[in-house]
């Protein structure tokens, strides 16, 4: 699939499944601390990321050349809280005051990659602490009353709304971007490694290309611990709203995110996991820190680019997506690759039908699809993927029977649709063979109350 900046997601919505655009805020609140601790809150700038949701994970399709590995996938919608998170990676100066206060523990060593002087060394107090693990990044965030940020929260950050790989966006990175290992071939044809800097770099760098909140360096230099524990198939049955990872694990490992200035391409961007049992060089690993934003929100300032809702879009060999959102659901049509043979006009709208449909139920979600290539029986040459989130309570369904139907000249029908329902995470994903008109429906709930009848008295 072409992902370019044609392919965002939008933003703007504000109701109980909101889609928040980007906003940059630079002067929350911090908590309430004194001494040390209030010297390393002032020194960590934080911005703001508002209530709503987002597109988490990889495909395929929109991955491309850097792959998406079993992990991060399927791409799935996500509902999350508002919060803060660090703008910056915690620095050296920072921990250290965590450290002199008898809270934190040392690193495990002072050096970095290529610097055995770099922990205490005043020429990199304000470089990503470094030979973090988990336990001392949770504990810092703690001292300063904060927490680690979830998974969820981490890659909304880096992502915002749309389906950009990297923060800044859609463009490819260089060494201007970012600090990451870029890949070249020599002469002959042969693939080499050469990173931009060759170890870390201050934690303000690279502020021409913040995330869509305002986030520094989320992605490259530092790779950052998150909250979560890791499991390989997570995705498969996250929650819709604000997940938090598994409960247990076996491993008990957790994970940690944006790839560090070692990763290329392929570890350094949006969707990347590791496990913790993958991370064996602990001069990589740094974090930042979130926290649950409360009160009043404040007036963020918007971004420069706005993503908007798309109704039709001229897709071609490459692939696609078209999304709508209203106060409650997501519809999200993924166009693979070669699915179309030739440039084709595909358009979703949703449409206004009654609840009450017959013996089923609907929860006010349908939709109708239309394509200039498809047959003249309405199929299509491959199938389209389907993704929907939609908001409980389901509006007198019964849960367990809530489905897709597509509609024919005999009734709605389940026949030919292959479907897959995540009731648990409240969204579905579906392949979809024919153009036409589709609604969640189920069956009703119905109350049948007492017939009572009274002998007459004439």
């Amino acid at each position: 699939m072409k992902v370019d900046s044609r392919c965002r997601w939008p933003i703007g919505l504000v109701a109980a499944i909101l889609l928040v655009g980007g906003a940059v805020w630079t002067a929350s609140p911090a908590p309430r601390v004194t001494g040390a601790r209030a010297a390393a809150v002032a020194a960590s700038e934080e911005v703001y990321v508002p209530v709503g949701q987002f597109i988490m994970g990889c495909s395929s399709d929109t991955a491309g050349a850097m792959a998406c590995a079993l992990d991060a996938q399927p791409m799935h919608a996500v509902y999350v809280d508002a919060y803060y998170i660090d703008k910056t990676e915690v620095s050296n100066a920072q921990y250290a005051a965590c450290v002199s206060a008898g809270a934190c523990m040392l690193p495990l060593s002072n050096s970095s990659a290529t610097r055995t002087d770099y922990y205490n060394n005043p020429a990199y107090a304000n470089y990503p602490v470094l030979q973090m693990d988990w336990q001392r990044a949770e504990t810092y965030c703690n001292w300063v009353g904060r927490r680690l940020p979830t998974e969820a929260e981490w890659e909304k950050a880096a992502r915002g709304t749309d389906l950009r790989p990297f923060p800044w966006g859609f463009e490819s990175p260089t060494c201007d971007h970012m600090n990451y290992t870029t890949t070249y071939l020599d002469t002959q044809g042969i693939p080499h490694l050469s990173p931009c800097v060759g170890d870390t770099s201050p934690v303000n760098s690279y502020a021409d290309y913040p995330s869509p909140y305002g986030a520094l360096n989320i992605t490259g230099n530092a790779q950052e611990w998150v909250r979560d524990l890791y499991a390989r198939l997570y995705y498969h049955t996250s929650p819709y709203y604000n997940p938090t990872g598994p409960t247990t694990t076996v491993s008990g490992e957790h994970l940690i995110r944006g790839g560090p200035w070692t990763g290329t391409v392929t570890h350094a961007n949006n969707w990347v996991r590791h496990d913790e049992a993958d991370i064996y060089h602990t001069e990589y690993n740094g974090f930042r820190c979130a926290r649950t934003a409360t009160g009043p929100a404040p007036t963020p300032t918007p971004i420069p680019v706005t993503p908007t809702p798309h109704l039709a879009r001229d897709v071609d060999s490459a692939g696609d997506m078209l999304w709508l959102a209203n106060d409650q659901y997501l519809t999200l049509i993924t166009v693979p690759e070669l699915a179309v043979g030739a440039t084709a006009r595909i358009t979703l709208s949703h449409t206004s039908l009654a609840n009450a449909q017959g013996n089923l139920q609907g929860i006010s979600h349908f939709f109708r699809i239309t394509a200039d290539h498809a047959r003249d029986d309405g199929s299509l040459p491959a199938p389209l993927k389907l993704t929907l989130a939609f908001d409980p309570p389901y509006g007198g369904v019964i849960s367990p029977t809530l489905t897709l139907y597509y509609l024919t000249a005999g009734g709605w029908t389940t026949e030919g649709l292959t479907t897959t329902l995540h009731l648990d995470a409240s969204y579905l994903t579906a392949d979809l063979a024919w153009t036409g008109t589709y609604a969640m429906l189920g069956e009703a709930q119905r109350v049948y109350l007492p017939l009572v009848t009274r002998r007459s008295t004439n």
